[in-house]
């Protein structure tokens, strides 16, 4: 199959190669990925060494089930998913169950694709938060992937949210997502704030 791979002599450290197809384990599906997402931490995997020569990267992908767990546990062959997929910038990755979702027939997989990283770093650092209804919360880095899902997440939690980016242009969009105020940097936050993400 087709994968990327890290290549420290190429450009950016990764290049396209033929690498064998994954196993799935016991607890594991086997997917096709139809969408990876790109993530700032796949890229300084791949020039960091940490991470050996020809090894498969990528974390954030979605795509559809086409063999089912040997355990009987997780979606059927035919499912559509998301989830950590090791290896996600390949054709096909084994994924442990435990780190999948389904994805309802009205999401673009696209668009999942972009929800593991980033989604779950933001749910989690709200979640440590406690409650947010009727809270400030100051969403720093807003333009951001985290901070986007961090937007979203706190105004949908019942948050005043003010989404705090390096300029306006970053900023568009972001009173859409539920910000209720947009600033640059701390630049007119005045009032005290109960949460910063």
């Amino acid at each position: 199959m087709r994968a990327i791979i890290v290549d420290p002599s190429a450009p950016a450290a990764l290049r396209l190669a033929d690498v064998p197809d994954p196993v799935a384990g016991p607890s594991q599906v086997l997917l096709e990925v139809h969408h990876a997402s790109l993530t700032r931490g796949d890229l300084n995997d791949a020039r960091s060494g940490r991470v050996p020569p020809g090894a498969v990267l990528g974390s954030d992908a979605a795509g559809v089930v086409v063999q089912a767990a040997a355990d009987g546990r997780g979606p059927a062959a035919g499912t559509r998913v998301v989830g950590l997929a090791p290896g996600a910038f390949a054709q096909r990755s084994a994924v442990e169950v435990s780190a999948l979702a389904e994805v309802l027939p009205s999401v673009d997989l696209a668009e999942a694709a972009a929800l593991p990283v980033a989604g779950v770093a933001a749910l989690r650092a709200l979640r440590a938060a406690g409650a947010v209804l009727g809270k400030r919360v100051l969403v720093t880095g807003a333009s951001g992937g985290v901070g986007r899902f961090g937007v979203q997440l706190a105004a949908h939690a019942g948050a005043q949210v003010i989404a705090s980016v390096g300029s306006l242009s970053r900023g568009e969009g972001l009173a859409e997502a539920g910000a209720d105020e947009v600033v640059v940097g701390l630049e007119g936050v005045a009032q005290p704030v109960d949460v910063v993400l």
